[in-house]
């Protein structure tokens, strides 16, 4: 498909070689049957975190786990989409308090794989 240039801004982007960040942005490929669209993936990723940037999930330049947003459900290893509740926010959680956080991450969760999903959906929508 030939480039728009008067819709889309293009970049050039390098990744090291056998970097870390190459394997899962090739293993999210392959989960998503991308494979081919590597690019289309990056800029699908690139607006996911700068939502969540915005949203204040992330904070650019934090250390990783600083200040994370506990999210009590979590995907199977190897990618099998099969979800199940992670130990560390089902069984640590004891008082009021944090039942009542839960609730609200819960919620969260569900919004957000809502908007994500939404957001997927008009992202493949578009007119290349």
């Amino acid at each position: 498909m030939p480039k728009n240039p008067t819709k889309y801004r293009y970049y050039q982007v390098g990744l090291i070689r056998d970097s870390y960040a190459e394997h899962r942005l090739k293993e999210d490929a392959e989960r998503h049957h991308m494979a081919n669209q590597l690019a289309k993936l990056i800029a699908l990723r690139l607006t996911e975190y700068y939502t969540l940037v915005d949203r204040g999930i992330i904070v650019p330049g934090a250390a990783a786990g600083a200040g994370a947003v506990p999210f009590p459900i979590a995907l199977t290893p190897g990618g099998s989409g099969t979800a199940q509740t992670t130990q560390t926010t089902l069984t640590t959680q004891t008082n009021e308090t944090e039942e009542a956080d839960e609730e609200d991450t819960l919620a969260f969760s569900a919004d957000l794989a809502t908007s994500n999903a939404d957001a997927a959906a008009d992202y493949w929508a578009m007119d290349d």
